[in-house]
């Protein structure tokens, strides 16, 4: 899958290379799915482009534990990104997907109309919200190891993912990018490269 990708963001790269390229990927990390967002995120800033991760929902604490390690990833490895919602998303889901975009840095915010449109509840949500969708500077102090090994032996992180964002906000580190350096990003951003800087809330 990594090497498949290497090749498709390569082909767009070298077709377009001035656009802004930016490619969707579903599913989350479970050990049949094979996914390993830290190299979606390390491919896509290898030719300067980004990743959209399409799972989201309603559900804030879910929403969390299934885009940020696309998030953490990308701000180490230098690509920008973007959530996407799966399926249906409620008025409630319209204010916790922009919450979510907005505190892990993210350029882009993909929606669909009738996500948008579909109640007056939606309607009104998005059109109060979506203007606190900005750029907010966030010092992360904490990381937490999702370790291939535990993923391939078929470890929930999920629940484990939900329950910890109750009680302080993170970054999600796996064994390739703690050994790549990405733990010396985590607890301040002063004097660190813009691509290892958390961007938040």
């Amino acid at each position: 899958m990594d090497d498949y990708t290497d090749f498709w963001v390569a082909t767009v790269r070298k077709n377009f290379p001035k656009r802004r390229s930016i490619y969707a990927q579903g599913a989350t990390q479970t050990r049949d799915t094979g996914l390993i967002f830290s190299a979606m995120a390390r491919i896509a800033a290898k030719y300067n482009a980004g990743v959209r991760i399409t799972n989201e929902g309603s559900d804030y604490a879910l929403n969390f534990s299934i885009t940020r390690w696309v998030a953490s990833a990308s701000h180490f490895y230098g690509a920008y990104f973007a959530f996407e919602p799966a399926g249906t998303v409620d008025a409630h889901g319209v204010v916790a997907r922009i919450y979510n975009v907005t505190a892990s840095g993210a350029s882009q915010l993909h929606t669909y109309w009738g996500n948008v449109f579909d109640t007056p509840a939606q309607k009104a949500n998005w059109t109060r919200e979506l203007p606190k969708f900005q750029p907010h500077e966030a010092v992360i102090d904490i990381a937490v190891l999702y370790s291939k090994p535990a993923a391939a032996f078929g470890a929930d992180f999920y629940p484990v993912a939900r329950e910890l964002r109750d009680y302080f906000d993170y970054d999600i580190v796996d064994d390739a990018m703690a050994q790549a350096g990405a733990l010396s990003a985590i607890g301040s951003s002063s004097g660190l490269p813009a691509t290892a800087r958390r961007r938040g809330l």
